[in-house]
């Protein structure tokens, strides 16, 4: 089955999400998002939460993650992230983090935002910056702890 570009992009990131930046040996899965293939057939209104939740392992410390998949090839000093009321929604969900992934001429950035940081749609790059991710995944279960 053929699928948008950005769609299979956003899937393959959500994949790599799982299991590359919180990898099981680091943390239990509670909650993935359904996919567009499910949703198309018979709309599941638990998708409307963020893509994931998840407990540091051994731990009773529980986050939510929603990723997103941005291309920001222009000379804008912004990139738009959230539609409508999704940052509405998701601020109603405690201990919860934006995963974003921008490319900007052909170099990938990634960002791991607490979504109470977050206050309007469009982020300014300079704001991004100190939620950058200069380091190989996983994400350390220390840097979540330190946003919580």
């Amino acid at each position: 089955m053929w699928k948008n570009p950005s769609i299979k992009s956003g899937e393959a990131f959500e994949d790599d999400v799982a299991d590359v930046f919180f990898p099981e040996k680091l943390y239990e899965m509670l909650h993935r998002t359904h996919d567009v293939n499910t949703n198309s057939k018979r709309f599941i209104r638990s998708s409307l939460n963020p893509d994931f939740q998840f407990e540091i392992q051994n731990t009773n410390i529980q986050f939510w993650v929603e990723c997103k998949h941005r291309e920001n090839n222009s000379n804008s000093s912004t990139i738009n992230v959230f539609k409508g009321d999704q940052l509405k929604r998701y601020h109603s969900f405690q201990n919860c983090f934006l995963l974003l992934c921008t490319y900007r001429y052909d170099e990938q950035y990634f960002y791991l935002v607490p979504m109470r940081e977050i206050k309007w749609d469009n982020l300014f790059l300079s704001f991004l910056k100190n939620y950058e991710l200069t380091f190989p995944p996983p994400v350390l279960p220390s840097l979540i702890r330190k946003y919580l």
